[in-house]
């Protein structure tokens, strides 16, 4: 979507249409692989330095401050957070990353849920509210059991 702003500059156009062909061809199983050790079947893909961020230091603080620079001045701006995003493999890397960003953030922070109730659409179990009461649901991280399983 970015490559069809027509404000802008051809550079950046180059840049963006280089990192979006190397996004789709590791998605397609088409970017250059290579084997490690005596791996059956070449799958290690060589990120390009200039997509690393490198630190000794703390890793969530890194990413952050390399994709929201100046991020305590411009906390509040919508275009500002609009035009970034940190995309995670898994919710539990997006909530260290969220648990991060919030802390930032002066004042107070207030935890909103997001469902307290279950959809009755089975007329067949007429008592959902007394085996699903709000702080079981609200318990709910819908990775957890995903990433217990073997």
């Amino acid at each position: 979507m970015r490559l069809l702003n027509p404000s802008l500059e051809e550079s950046k156009r180059d840049e963006l249409e280089q990192f979006s062909n190397w996004v789709l061809a590791i998605g397609d199983g088409t970017a250059p692989a290579e084997r490690k050790g005596d791996e059956c079947e070449a799958s290690w893909v060589t990120i390009p330095d200039g997509l690393l961020i490198h630190t000794d230091g703390d890793k969530i603080a890194a990413i952050v401050f390399e994709v929201y620079p100046d991020f305590l001045m411009n906390y509040n701006n919508p275009e500002y957070l609009a035009s970034r995003a940190i995309v995670c493999p898994n919710n539990i890397t997006v909530d260290e990353i969220n648990d991060f960003i919030v802390s930032l953030i002066p004042g107070y922070s207030v935890h909103y849920l997001s469902c307290d109730t279950i959809s009755k659409s089975s007329e067949h179990i007429p008592d959902f509210d007394v085996l699903y009461p709000t702080e079981f649901l609200n318990s709910i991280n819908s990775l957890d059991s995903a990433c217990c399983s073997a």
